[in-house]
């Protein structure tokens, strides 16, 4: 990304210390439009190689006021908002684990985990059926079996023409209408490496109805791992959502 750099006293870091980074955008060169990168750190942990950081540059627009003077309320109610107030997300930037636990996420409070077996809250669980690099592959499990009777069959991801979970992408919906599965297997479209956005049907326990969001993932040939989740959102009206 020529527009995007990035300096640092230090190539590697020893455990327990720290290095800051500089990063620098330079727009001079850049036509007007939004732009979009990632600053990816690479590390020695094996249930996290690298933490991709998603880095947006807007250029010809004037700056947004402050929170609570203006329309731009990024971050200022701890979500990532849009002009819809009913729309909230964030940034995760975390691997999944690799392993028969794997990660498991929370949209109402925005938390990315490991699995915990007596949560009820959860929404989505991302794990490898055996573990570690022999395993098969990228798995997801849907928490169908914590929510009312009445939603179990709304709960799930949105999947495509062959029933196979899809690999959405900017501009595609998610909601009431998308034909989605709540049957926990493996992630067939993305275990080739992939880059895109898994849509979600999950039950809300604040308006105690169905609601729609997406989790962006970048997965990694030929098993799916290693798996970023970089960011997410969601309507918490239970409206439907579109991928910007």
């Amino acid at each position: 990304m020529p527009w995007l750099g990035a300096s640092a006293s230090a190539t590697s870091v020893d455990g327990g210390a720290d290095v800051a980074i500089e990063v620098v955008a330079d727009a001079g060169a850049l036509d007007e439009g939004d732009y979009h990168a990632e600053l990816c750190l690479v590390t020695n942990d094996p249930q996290q190689p690298v933490l991709a950081i998603p880095v947006d540059l807007v250029v010809g627009h004037p700056p947004a006021a402050a929170c609570g003077g203006g329309t731009d309320t990024v971050f200022c109610d701890g979500f990532e908002s849009s002009a819809n107030a009913d729309i909230v997300g964030g940034t995760v930037g975390a691997a999944v684990a690799d392993s028969v636990d794997g990660s498991a996420f929370d949209f109402a409070t925005g938390n990315f985990h490991g699995y915990d077996a007596k949560s009820t809250s959860d929404d989505v669980n991302l794990y490898d059926l055996v573990g570690g690099p022999d395993g098969d592959g990228l798995y997801v499990y849907w928490y169908g079996d914590v929510v009312p009777p009445a939603f179990e069959a709304a709960v799930g991801g949105a999947v495509d023409g062959s029933g196979d979970f899809a690999v959405l992408h900017a501009g595609d919906t998610i909601g009431p209408g998308t034909p989605v599965s709540g049957a926990s297997r493996r992630l067939d479209r993305w275990v080739g490496g992939a880059d895109g956005y898994l849509g979600i049907a999950f039950y809300d326990e604040a308006s105690g109805r169905p609601a729609y969001g997406y989790l962006h993932l970048v997965t990694t040939a030929p098993d799916g791992f290693p798996v970023q989740v970089l960011d997410w959102a969601y309507d918490r009206s239970g409206a439907a959502i579109t991928i910007p």
